[in-house]
């Protein structure tokens, strides 16, 4: 069985995650994960979120929400082991240099893809692909009377309940693409709310105000009448 280890570069507060698989002295490959982290939050033993940081009967919901931070990390970062080395495995008859190579591209295509894409400049009139900034966008566009369309602007308590909304979403996970707004994303989410004591009705809302966002996940409709969801 392959073994990938991680560890940090160096001693800032949002250090990037290097993954390595040395199989034997002649194969050594190094690259970057696409994950970030405090190195005072860094256990280079155990190669993960120094658990020694997660609070014990946390109470309190900056406590709970620690703890969750430190799960949905370790656990990210567990995943991103174990489909890299099942990965090497089916492909252990490679020469090392070809393998590297494929390493390289698994890991691109798989986590990378999606930055690379946002590097490219967003078409005129397009959403954007992270959640947070598309809710930025939609609030933004929103603030603007279309008389043309009897749409007025999105009223002072609409724009906190959707501000809310992607708060609580980047608390549970940073940067979440609006095509990872899914059925399992409901599912992982309502699971950190329930952990983090939220009521059932504060579920539902959350889960009513995001229906509309997801709709658009795989599309990339131009600024129409159909934009106007939650009108």
């Amino acid at each position: 069985m392959s073994n990938i280890t991680f560890k940090l570069r160096g001693n800032g507060d949002n250090e990037t995650v290097y993954y390595r698989f040395r199989p034997n002295k002649n194969f050594d490959y190094i690259a970057a994960t696409p994950f970030k982290i405090n190195s005072k939050d860094w256990d280079s033993k155990n190669c993960c979120w120094d658990l020694q940081q997660y609070i014990k009967g946390a109470k309190t919901v900056e406590a709970k929400n620690h703890n969750s931070k430190i799960d949905d990390f370790n656990r990210r970062l567990s995943d991103f082991k174990n489909k890299i080395e099942v990965f090497i495995n089916d492909n252990s008859d490679k020469q090392a240099e070809e393998l590297k190579l494929l390493i390289k591209e698994f890991v691109t295509n798989n986590y990378f893809a999606h930055r690379i894409q946002s590097e490219k400049k967003r078409p005129k009139n397009k959403f954007p692909e992270n959640f947070s900034d598309f809710i930025d966008f939609y609030l933004q566009v929103r603030s603007i009377e279309d008389k043309t369309k009897g749409v007025k602007p999105l009223a002072e308590n609409t724009i906190k309940k959707y501000n809310s909304l992607k708060k609580v979403v980047e608390t549970f996970r940073k940067n979440v693409l609006m095509t990872e707004i899914n059925d399992l994303f409901r599912i992982e989410f309502v699971d950190y709310l329930n952990k983090n004591n939220y009521s059932t009705n504060t579920q539902v809302k959350y889960i009513k105000d995001i229906k509309p966002f997801a709709s658009l996940r795989t599309k990339n409709y131009p600024l129409t009448s159909k934009y106007y969801i939650g009108k």
